[in-house]
């Protein structure tokens, strides 16, 4: 009875995440669809470059969405671009250590 009654609380905050992590999985592939094609470049640099390790570094989408759009692109620029992405829910960042040394990195949140 005790171990029920501690269990189900822990049960409840799981399914309360995972549905909130649903729900922002799905605001995001909505808004995806309706990005212009720059915005879907950018998305996309994201998801090949992360593809090894499952983020990739600011860099490392500046190479890919340079691959892709087939235009250089500096790291401000892409900087912005990425914060702007970020802001818009279509991207998350977080800091890394690699080498004991701090990293801001980038994931998608596009499925």
């Amino acid at each position: 009875m005790i171990m029920s009654a501690s269990i189900a609380p822990a049960a409840l905050l799981s399914l309360r995440e995972f549905s909130r992590v649903n729900a922002i999985k799905n605001n995001s592939n909505r808004l995806y669809t309706r990005l212009s094609n720059d915005d879907k470049m950018l998305i996309n640099a994201i998801i090949n470059a992360s593809k090894d390790k499952g983020y990739a570094t600011t860099e490392q989408v500046a190479v890919e969405y340079s691959r892709l759009a087939n235009r250089s692109v500096s790291i401000d620029d892409m900087m912005s671009m990425l914060i702007n992405a970020r802001d818009s829910g279509l991207v998350k960042s977080m800091i890394v250590s690699i080498n004991d040394e701090p990293l801001l990195v980038w994931k998608s949140n596009i499925v």
